[in-house]
């Protein structure tokens, strides 16, 4: 579909599944904002450009949980790779060695282990672990990722001391991905608490329209209601989109 935004690299390409919850989500509350505050199914027509918006600000926030994701996911993948390493393994057989670890933890159809099939195979092609690391870190977006591979291939050109360069490099990453986790843990309740407080201006009109029959109608059916109730979504809309920026905190 065009209103999804497209991932040049196709790592965090919405499924077919995926698309399709994410759609009725966003119709669902298309349609509930054309009859909450226009009791209208013209409307909808006039509410396409919400739709879209849903659409894609939901496509991102799918996206974002991925990279989340593959962001703990590499995180153990260091780590293992680091144990490797001060066990004696070279550091092409170390990431063999990850994808086995990473495998166990998360299960063969994780992000992290399509990405080291994707090494694994590139090594089987003689092609240079330097190379396939800053690959991936360039095609996953993700700073830890860049920075590994920038710092890995900066140790084989130097002859750094590579166990211990690494596992330098695992415990900052893991150190990080705590202070994540620490935060997410703060901040859950307060997602909830968003999803609940944008739910109440609907909650409010229908026990209202419930309560007091025709109580709205003032604002139905013309240009006046029309207009207030079109300023009464633009405040909500920017209300929503304030409260997830203020419940969103990158590391």
């Amino acid at each position: 579909m065009k209103v999804f935004d497209e991932e040049k690299n196709g790592i965090y390409a919405l499924t077919a599944g995926e698309k399709t919850v994410i759609v009725l989500k966003s119709a669902l509350f298309t349609a509930a904002v054309a009859y909450f505050f226009y009791r209208s199914l013209i409307a909808l027509a006039f509410l396409i450009p919400l739709f879209i918006y849903r659409v894609r600000s939901d496509s991102r926030a799918r996206e974002k949980e991925k990279k989340k994701r593959l962001a703990l996911e590499f995180k153990d993948t260091v780590l293992s790779v680091a144990a490797s390493e001060k066990a004696g393994y070279s550091a092409e057989n170390s990431f063999r060695e990850a994808y086995r670890d990473v495998k166990m933890l998360y299960g063969e159809s994780c992000m992290m282990c399509r990405q080291l099939k994707y090494i694994i195979y590139g090594l089987d092609n003689h092609i240079p672990i330097e190379q396939l690391l800053m690959n991936l870190g360039k095609k996953s977006g993700i700073e830890d990722i860049k920075q590994f591979g920038e710092t890995f291939t900066a140790a084989r050109k130097n002859g750094g001391n590579m166990p211990r360069i690494i596992a330098l490099t695992a415990d900052v990453i893991s150190r990080k991905a705590e202070v994540e986790r620490d935060i997410d843990v703060l901040l859950t309740s307060r997602r909830y608490e968003q999803k609940i407080m944008n739910l109440v201006p609907f909650g409010i009109i229908m026990y209202l329209s419930m309560s007091s029959p025709g109580f709205f109608d003032v604002l139905y059916g013309n240009v006046l209601g029309v207009a207030v109730m079109t300023g009464c979504l633009a405040v909500y809309m920017f209300s929503c989109v304030l409260s997830e920026k203020i419940t969103s905190i990158e590391v």
